[in-house]
């Protein structure tokens, strides 16, 4: 229904009586805008079938204009939009001709969108500006102030596409989740948009003739290779695909395709964003082939090595609950006061711009805080003593920033032990722990007086607290706390813990090789023979060479020459 006749087969360079500035190219790739006189009036059959057209779509009729914005919207995929050229003139001061400019909003900058609504812009606002006056939320919303009504007479389309990453952040900052910006936000590409600009002022040739065209593309996008070879493929699928089947499923669906024995050279179709790598390319012939027509094998490539932190943590835990301890799983978020009842200064903590809650409000700097706070809710409960533990990491300040500008982090191990009535001293329970659990571990370590560190451990009592070292690394700390901080979080007298940190247990080489990280496997192998039982366990014993052989049973059936033997195998 696209008039396609030579008058509106536009030129595709910029044309001296319509003026675009694009001040920041990576917040728009490409601005594409026509001027429309008007010189008629739309035909009644061109009417009825636009609104036919989006009224099934579940669009709303509007005008002739806006309704071939948004024809071409659905149709193509590329947003339009349409200003009132007459007013876009008066709104920038220009006299002669229409200057637009494609900029990010200045923090507090207003503009009266189409519904009527006030918005306050931000830094990552684009905002489409006559001359340096915001007419339009780019990719959102046009202005009130460029409307399209009834007394349009001349109108400037656009055709552009803006960066996703600002849209995604105008989307949620101002609520607007208009048709456009939801297309917008997905990634458009730039090719279109002269083309889709073209069709729509063909739509409207009735009514409306060519005054003006420019396109202002300041990187224009380059041809996107990938050289893949057909193994590779098939490697990563666990396929046998053919050369001739993967080329004609990618041809298919819009790539272009050239091949030298086995390799690939494939071309992606303008409009395939999402295209940037090999495995992109693979993705792709396994999801148009169909996942689930792959054969499930196993992977003839090795396993990756074995997480130690992992390992280490799930022998603590398999450790502590031999002790009786309980784990806890707390939140890494506390309050303001939980820090000021340990004596740790807030500004030591990292603070959560948008918390949930004001108890919520800032990362926590050790583990035993939470720990403590558990204690008080267990201690109300009818139970006599107690361990809980929790294994989590920890932020500080004063650790800095690693190479990627991330707060680094510290993986700890907090307990805290507590008994109603024994009025004995509660730091030796708490050293046992600790020295019970390192003893698990093959590491020995030396427990010290407290001194004077860089990192104070705020909650524990000094003059009943020591150090864990292994050799030259202190490690943690183990105590009773500090009376201040039992009342006021209201314990019994009978209290201590210890934290300690596992990123220094990890990196302990000895302590590491020592940790048994092998699992037992058991077999049973039954054999028919006429042999003894010694000559087949000889047998076994020089073909399992790692295997502890033990006997099971011995079986032979009245009458038969055979018998059958089982024997236990374990690794």
């Amino acid at each position: 229904r696209v008039k396609n006749s030579n008058h509106f087969m536009l030129q595709k360079k910029q044309d001296s009586n319509l003026k675009i500035s694009i001040q920041q190219p990576d917040i728009c790739s490409r601005y594409t805008a026509i001027v429309l006189e008007k010189h008629g009036e739309m035909k009644k059959k061109y009417l009825t079938w636009v609104d036919t057209a989006l009224s099934k779509s579940g669009m709303k009729p509007i005008s002739p204009i806006v309704d071939a914005t948004n024809y071409l919207m659905l149709l193509t995929g590329q947003p339009l939009h349409a200003f009132d050229y007459d007013k876009f003139m008066t709104v920038g001061g220009s006299k002669e001709n229409p200057e637009i400019t494609v900029r990010l909003a200045r923090k507090g900058e207003k503009l009266i969108l189409l519904d009527d609504k006030e918005a306050t812009l931000n830094e990552n606002d684009i905002v489409i500006c006559s001359g340096d006056t915001p007419v339009a939320l780019a990719g959102a919303m046009g202005g009130k102030n460029t409307e399209i009504d009834e007394n349009t007479k001349n109108v400037i389309l656009e055709s552009a596409t803006f960066s996703l990453y600002n849209l995604r952040k105008t989307q949620m900052a101002h609520g607007i989740f208009s048709e456009a910006i939801t297309r917008f936000t997905k990634g458009q590409p730039a090719y279109q948009t002269m083309d889709v600009a073209t069709a729509c002022a063909g739509m409207l040739a009735d009514g409306y003739k060519i005054a003006a065209v420019a396109d202002e593309y300041p990187h224009p996008n380059k041809e996107n290779k990938i050289i893949i070879t057909v193994e590779e493929i098939n490697n990563l699928l666990g396929t046998e695909y053919t050369k001739d089947l993967i080329v004609q499923t990618l041809t298919n669906v819009g790539f272009e395709v050239k091949t030298r024995r086995d390799e690939l050279t494939v071309v992606t179709p303008e409009w395939r964003t999402d295209i940037h790598i090999k495995e992109d390319i693979i993705e792709e012939v396994g999801r148009l082939n169909g996942y689930d027509n792959i054969e499930p094998l196993l992977p003839l490539h090795g396993t990756s090595e074995q997480n130690k932190m992992w390992i280490l943590k799930k022998q603590i835990r398999s450790t502590m609950a031999r002790f009786g301890a309980n784990e806890l799983l707390t939140y890494s978020f506390v309050s303001g006061r939980l820090l000021d009842k340990v004596g740790q200064e807030r500004d030591n903590s990292y603070k959560i711009v948008n918390s949930i809650s004001p108890e919520l409000q800032y990362i926590r700097q050790s583990i035993i805080p939470s720990l403590l706070e558990k204690t008080y809710l267990n201690e109300k409960l009818p139970v006599e003593k107690f361990a809980i533990f929790e294994m989590n990491q920890v932020y500080r300040k004063t650790w800095g920033m690693d190479e990627d500008k991330v707060p680094v982090a510290k993986m700890r191990l907090g307990c805290v032990v507590a008994e109603r009535k024994n009025h004995n001293t509660a730091f030796y329970k708490a050293k046992w722990y600790v020295a019970k659990l390192l003893s698990e571990l093959n590491i020995s370590p030396e427990f010290l007086l407290m001194k004077e560190t860089a990192e104070r451990s705020e909650a524990f009592e000094p003059k009943r607290t020591a150090e864990i070292w292994i050799g030259n690394e202190r490690i943690g700390v183990v105590g009773e706390f500090k009376n201040s901080v039992r009342h006021e979080f209201k314990l019994e007298p009978y209290v201590a813990g210890f934290e300690i940190d596992l990123d220094a247990i990890v990196g302990a080489v000895n302590a590491v090789k020592k940790i048994s990280f092998d699992a037992k496997k058991k077999e049973d192998i039954t054999i028919t023979t006429d042999k003894t039982y010694a000559e087949i366990l000889k047998e076994l014993q020089d073909k399992y060479l790692e295997a502890t052989i033990t006997p099971g049973t011995i079986y032979q059936a009245p009458g038969q020459r055979t018998k059958n033997m089982t024997f236990h195998l374990e690794y």
